[in-house]
């Protein structure tokens, strides 16, 4: 039942709305030739039936990240290590973040083995966000790179998209980081506020850069319970999974508009927020407690009751919830200029299936991200220097 509950609490939160499973069609302006692709996924059951499903997801033109330096944090797995794959193939030059060198090659190896982007190969920085003397190792190593980068071109010298994708979700017991800091909080929000927070004054972001950092609908979980409790703001005082998980990708969007309002403008940096959409892969690993979904047989632990909770929970959502490639449409759409190519202003905003969107009330507030930003500060140690 709990899981059940918690199922139907994610597609709640979700800001996008219920849709059968059709190929979704998306209007393009005029002249711009970037690829919605569409994509059968067949589902094979047990019993050797099978069942088609549509979907769709962008694809940006090959040349429309050539020339362009990407930092993608979370590049290993899921939506970041989709989004280094388009980016890399659409020509863009992409680091990952990742925790250990193993799992850096693997992404390395993968991405030869696919032919993402033979030109410049991905290659990664290790960092792990849930240390700050690790995020600053990564810097150190990521101006190292783009130094010798730049010894054969100069326009790499800088990172022309800084990507904060890596994250955590709803993790079931309060924990906290190397720095003390309760997790989601840290590993959502004060490990991207103090990464950017160092690019920037390393002097590695070029003046028009995008910054795009992955937010949720989850947010308005937070805004029902009056936006983030600053009094509170690690969670001390009593541990909601749901609530922290909201809180911290409230931290994100507040995060996105106050460094617009500080940094953009005026051909500076494009920051912006988005919501990936409920995607299969998180429901699977944070929900029911496994890293694949099978609808008709999700693991059950024994217990009859609970597979037939799973299991009709899973069934019900399969049509509302995404796969990692459509998951990943908006931040490829944004990393990519999709949203300058196509006229629409997404500077400051809350973009969910590449269109801006009004957040919840809570996602506005210019106070709170202020309030936000001086704690964030106070909390990592990093300060931004003056535009």
């Amino acid at each position: 039942m709990k899981s059940l509950l918690l199922a139907s609490l994610i597609f709640c939160c979700s800001a996008f709305s219920p849709r059968i499973p059709l190929v979704r069609i998306r209007p393009r302006t005029e002249g711009y030739s970037d690829r919605l692709k569409s994509r059968l996924t067949l589902a094979t059951k047990p019993d050797g039936t099978s069942s088609l499903r549509a979907s769709s997801f962008f694809e940006p033109q090959p040349t429309s990240c050539e020339g362009k330096v990407i930092l993608i944090t979370g590049g290993t797995s899921g939506l970041g290590r989709e989004s280094a794959k388009r980016l890399a193939k659409a020509g863009g030059r992409v680091i990952i973040t990742a925790r250990d060198e193993e799992k850096g090659e693997k992404i390395v190896s993968l991405s030869k083995e696919e032919s993402w982007n033979s030109a410049f190969p991905i290659t990664y920085i290790t960092m792990n966000l849930d240390d700050l003397d690790s995020i600053k190792s990564g810097v150190a190593q990521l101006t190292s790179k783009l130094a010798a980068d730049s010894d054969s071109d100069s326009d790499s010298s800088q990172l022309d998209v800084l990507m904060n994708n890596a994250g955590v979700m709803a993790l079931p017991e309060r924990t906290v980081t190397k720095d003390g800091f309760e997790a989601q909080l840290g590993i959502n929000h004060l490990s991207h506020f103090a990464l950017t927070g160092l690019i920037m004054n390393g002097g590695l972001l070029k003046p028009d850069a995008k910054v795009v950092s992955l937010s949720s609908s989850a947010h308005s979980i937070a805004s029902a319970r009056g936006g983030v409790d600053f009094s509170d703001i690690q969670s001390e005082r009593g541990y909601d999974a749901w609530k922290a998980y909201g809180a911290s990708k409230l931290c994100n969007l507040l995060f996105a508009t106050e460094l617009q309002r500080r940094y953009g403008g005026g051909g500076k940096i494009t920051s912006t927020a988005v919501h990936p959409g409920v995607v299969r892969t998180d429901l699977a690993r944070y929900i029911f407690g496994t890293s694949t979904v099978d609808t008709d047989n999700p693991d059950d632990d024994g217990n009859p009751i609970a597979k037939f909770f799973k299991k009709t929970a899973l069934q019900a959502l399969a049509l509302f919830i995404k796969d990692v490639e459509s998951g990943a449409d908006s931040q490829v759409w944004l990393a990519s200029g999709g949203a300058k190519k196509e006229g629409i202003d997404v500077a400051g905003k809350y973009v969910v299936d590449m269109k801006p969107v009004k957040p919840s009330d809570a996602g506005t507030g210019e106070t709170a991200a202020q309030n936000l930003w001086k704690i964030s500060e106070a909390l990592t140690g990093i300060e931004y220097l003056e535009s």
